[in-house]
Formats: structure tokens, sequence, C-alpha cells
């Protein structure tokens, strides 16, 4: 996790931004993700159907501040690589 975060800093990346479920979310806290639970995630699967309303979105502050991150809905429109 060291590599990813030095990476988006040498890219100079407000954030890093990714979705997980519950039960890795404290390995990225660990490594100072932080849990946006309070915006709800919408997003594509791999089948093409919709997830909605999903709160399993992580972000990591590089260059911005966490409470810079704007309030409200997050909406992923494609899927996640």
């Amino acid at each position: 996790m060291e590599t990813v975060a030095a990476t988006l800093h040498s890219l100079g990346l407000p954030y890093g931004f990714l979705t997980c479920d519950s039960d890795v979310r404290p390995f990225y806290q660990r490594s100072g993700w932080t849990h946006l639970a309070e915006h709800p995630v919408r997003s594509i699967r791999v089948d093409h159907a919709p997830e909605v309303d999903r709160r399993n979105g992580m972000l990591l502050p590089v260059h911005g501040a966490l409470a810079d991150w704007p309030s409200g809905p997050i909406e992923r429109n494609g899927q996640e690589i």
C-alpha cells in the first residue's frame, strides 16, 4: 500500500478512491484510507447490472484534504479495474 500511496502522490492526484467489501475495510483503514460511510456509491457490476446505494467507498487523501471531498452520492460510470 505504500507503493500505491507513493504512485498517487507522484501523479499529483488529490485523492485515491476504491470500493471494497466490509470484511477487508480494516486493511485499507490501517493504510490510511477512510471509509466514506455517508456517501452512497452507484457502480456497475461485471455482469453490467447496476449496484446502487452501496456504502463501500474508501478515500485516501493524497494532495487534497479529507474535509474538501464533496458531499453526496458517488456515481461510478463504469467498472473498476
